[in-house]
């Protein structure tokens, strides 16, 4: 799972859609909090409302595998950076399209894994092996209603993957997973962040998650926040705050991610004036923008890191938004 636009590194190879699973690279939020309290009454009222609209949302039937969905998402990472990227992909990530140079307004990439003939038979396995809209999707579809029962299949999930990859993969984390509260929201979060950038998560499903959020002891809620595209949003989080999965305040879609500072910098190799010298420029001054933050990190809770889906939407090919 190698994706990455958030932490403005090169798109891969196996690139997908822009708002697929990110890079292992910790922003440098630091220790995340071990909090193991159970969630207070806001926490869970917010999580309850989530869920009851979610599951208002008519179900529709999951696209076919060849939809292409174009996203655009919008980033700010600390002190100033703000980007946006654009990204189309086939439902089932057979084929991916993105800019090319001048002359050439899209390219269009065909992945080295072929599209799954039964994506139902172990759809958390298929997540884990192969992150795409699809996956995605049947994933968060194969989850039980009940939260203690969806919470222990998330847990053994996560498990299959490994804390390592999981760390490598979930976008709001910056370091492993401490405790068993932690791994479960992470993964979470983890599926219905990357169902978003498809067609979203089953509307039943994806209520189901929201309820069993709201069973993790640890969880809260930050409201009256913003994303990266300026939009309102809802922060929770299963680490005391640090790193959060954004919601819309009124119809509870995941929209976004964000991750604040805790006042302990990222460590980051200090590279001498002949290292950087032969870099190519773009890496050059990424290195240079991420060396300069951590001499200057910013005060515990600043944001270093705020993604947000601007745009999702199935369209008729490459370069349609």
């Amino acid at each position: 799972m190698s994706w990455e636009t958030r932490l403005l590194l090169p798109v891969t190879a196996v690139a997908v859609a822009a708002g697929l699973v990110s890079c292992g690279q910790s922003t440098g939020s630091g220790q995340r909090a071990n909090a193991q309290k159970a969630p207070d009454q806001a926490t869970v009222r917010v999580l309850r409302d989530a869920s009851a609209v979610a599951g208002r949302v008519p179900p529709r039937a999951a696209p076919n595998s060849g939809q292409w969905i174009y996203s655009k998402v919008v980033q700010y990472e600390y002190p100033s950076s703000v980007t946006s990227s654009e990204q189309w992909i086939t439902f089932a990530g057979a084929k991916t399209a993105d800019h090319g140079s001048a002359g050439q307004p899209f390219v269009v990439h065909t992945s080295p894994i072929p599209p799954l003939a039964d994506i139902t038979s172990d759809p958390l396995g298929e997540f884990n092996k192969d992150v795409t809209p699809q996956t995605a999707y049947y994933a968060v579809a194969s989850l039980p209603a009940a939260p203690r029962q969806l919470l222990d299949v998330v847990a053994k999930a996560a498990g299959d993957l490994g804390a390592a990859n999981l760390w490598a993969g979930t976008p709001i984390l910056g370091l492993t997973p401490e405790n068993k509260s932690q791994l479960e929201f992470d993964y979470a979060a983890l599926l219905v962040w990357n169902a978003a950038a498809g067609v979203g998560a089953p509307p039943a499903a994806e209520a189901a998650v929201f309820r069993a959020m709201a069973a993790i002891p640890g969880v809260t809620v930050q409201q009256d926040i913003t994303d990266a595209a300026g939009a309102r949003a809802i922060g929770v989080s299963g680490d005391g705050g640090y790193d959060q999965l954004l919601l819309d305040p009124v119809s509870y879609q995941v929209i976004g991610l964000r991750q604040l500072s805790n006042g302990i910098a990222p460590k980051v190799a200090q590279l001498d004036p002949m290292q950087l010298a032969v870099l190519p420029s773009a890496e050059r001054q990424q290195v240079l923008r991420k060396m300069q933050a951590a001499l200057t990190w910013p005060r515990k809770g600043i944001v270093v890191l705020s993604m947000a889906y601007a745009r999702v939407t199935e369209v008729s090919g490459p370069g349609v938004r």
